[in-house]
């Protein structure tokens, strides 16, 4: 029985984080962990059992996959990230992150969401992706999956972060490390990546464990401090301490690159009768580190809160209230694959400390428009535009917001999916829209369309039990240069797409 329950553990944690979505006292650094491994016959039966559930999917995906064509990069000025060739047709929830070179081109990576894991037999299902460019966004190399985990029993569980601190990339990412829920950790892990640029390459090595519990832990994003003496990586996350119970929103640190890392400080504190989940960490000019979440999602008032330290993220001051969310998580976008959907906030922090964070607002019973709220005084107070930034006056969708700013040149992006060319009877229809600010984000620009392709979500196919464009997407801006990245359907499957938009072009 040992192997069925095993397989149904794995499945459940598929569905609760792909298709859906006490801290105790540590006495010494956290490190990887010792894990037992299944025997040979436990595996080949796991193995066996898990390629037969989802034998069916592979049939759907070579069919879906038949006849698909990568677009020339010389008629789509979008650039396909993923390799289509590859096993597993769903790849979604993308992260950026960018990086300037000596001669300065550009190196990029993108982690992102797979569903490769589910036929991979040596890393026993590992969800996290991951793609490369050397040639500033060009073209991409897919490596499949985020490497380190391979031949272990640790699984990479996907919601990936990715970030540059100038010299390397970090790369946060759910981490299982057992595959029997019942009795193993939930975990984060921290993957270095080391720029190889005679090879062109990006090398990893083993992932760093940057917290573990039997509670479960979700939604973990990170940002690095470079700008003072000591460069700090810190990584925020849910922490669930009974299985999608209401949650509580914690932070670590490593102070030495990622090798040892803090014990879990509590940002705030689990409630009786509130969701509080996806959190994002930002770090302002003076080493102050903001973290801001959802409060209240799924329940009536859904509101963007946040913190700071101003110890480097030993202790966090009582949290603020920022702004209402117009709540949209139980009527998702028609095409959405899943019966709810979140509604996170995203926070970037400009070269004059002055604090942003895009969000979903406007009539809380009708249509969700994007917004940003601003603070010049380290988020004591708060003002929000009247007016949205999305310019549409369509009354649709809009939704995923991301914002970034660029910490040498004074431009912000600010990107979203929208709904606005949607009609009667092509609901679904979806791009990315973005819009610039040159003023410190007091004012955003005309709205220009990022996706030279609409995507009709009602005509992208997933595989079963993923969710079929995720949670979020994802930008970055670098020598006033925006890149951006986003799950798209144009080829019939959900895959990422990249755009590098220069504000200045029409």
């Amino acid at each position: 029985m040992r192997y069925y329950k095993i397989v149904t553990n794995y499945i459940l944690l598929i569905i609760l984080v792909f298709g859906s979505s006490e801290v105790y006292a540590q006495t010494e650094p956290q490190k990887n962990i010792e894990t037992p491994t299944l025997n040979n016959n436990e595996f080949e039966r796991f193995s066996s059992a898990v390629q037969s559930y989802f034998l069916q999917q592979k049939k759907f995906k070579a069919e879906i996959k038949k006849g698909r064509e990568s677009p020339s990069q010389t008629e789509d000025k979008n650039v396909l990230v993923n390799d289509i060739t590859r096993i597993g047709i769903n790849q979604q929830e993308p992260s950026i992150g960018v990086m300037r070179l000596e001669n300065d081109e550009k190196v990029i990576l993108s982690n992102f969401n797979t569903s490769e894991g589910i036929y991979s037999k040596s890393t026993l299902g590992s969800f996290t992706g991951m793609a490369y460019s050397f040639d500033g966004g060009i073209t991409f190399q897919d490596q499949g999956k985020l490497p380190g985990a391979e031949n272990t029993p640790q699984m990479f569980f996907g919601d990936p972060g990715v970030k540059s601190d100038g010299k390397r990339f970090r790369v946060s990412s759910l981490l299982w490390p057992r595959l029997d829920a019942q009795s193993g950790f939930y975990a984060i892990s921290l993957s270095t990546g080391e720029v190889n640029t005679e090879l062109k390459k990006i090398v990893f090595g083993q992932p760093k464990v940057t917290v573990f519990s039997r509670d479960f832990l979700d939604k973990p994003y990170l940002t690095i401090d470079t700008k003072t003496e000591q460069t700090t990586i810190y990584v925020s996350y849910t922490r669930f301490p009974e299985l999608m119970s209401n949650g509580q929103i914690e932070l670590v640190k490593s102070e030495d690159g990622g090798e040892t890392w803090s014990k879990p400080v509590i940002v705030h504190s689990e409630e009786e009768d509130k969701i509080n989940q996806g959190s994002y960490p930002a770090v302002a000019p003076n080493g102050t580190l903001h973290v801001t979440w959802q409060r209240d999602w799924h329940g009536p008032n859904p509101e963007i809160w946040i913190s700071k330290s101003s110890d480097h993220g030993k202790t966090f001051e009582p949290t603020k209230f920022v702004a209402k969310i117009n709540k949209i998580s139980n009527r998702p976008p028609v095409g959405y694959s899943r019966g709810s959907i979140n509604e996170f906030p995203s926070i970037t922090i400009t070269p004059q400390g002055t604090i942003l964070i895009s969000f979903i607002g406007g009539n809380v019973s009708g249509d969700p428009d994007i917004y940003v709220a601003r603070s010049t005084d380290t988020g004591k107070t708060w003002n929000i535009a009247e007016k949205p930034i999305n310019d549409d006056a369509s009354g649709k969708y809009q939704f995923f917001p991301w914002i970034s700013a660029d910490q040498e040149n004074n431009v912000v992006v600010a990107v979203w999916y929208d709904r606005r060319s949607a009609t009667t009877t092509l609901p679904a229809i979806t791009d990315v829209y973005a819009a610039f600010s040159f003023d410190d984000g007091v004012t955003f620009g005309q709205n220009k369309r990022i996706t030279d392709v609409s995507s009709d979500w009602l005509k992208t196919k997933s595989e079963e039990r993923f969710l079929n464009f995720g949670d979020y997407i994802n930008a970055e801006v670098l020598d006033g240069i925006a890149f951006i990245v986003w799950a798209d359907g144009r080829l019939g499957t959900p895959d990422i797409f990249l755009d590098r938009k220069d504000p200045n072009e029409q």
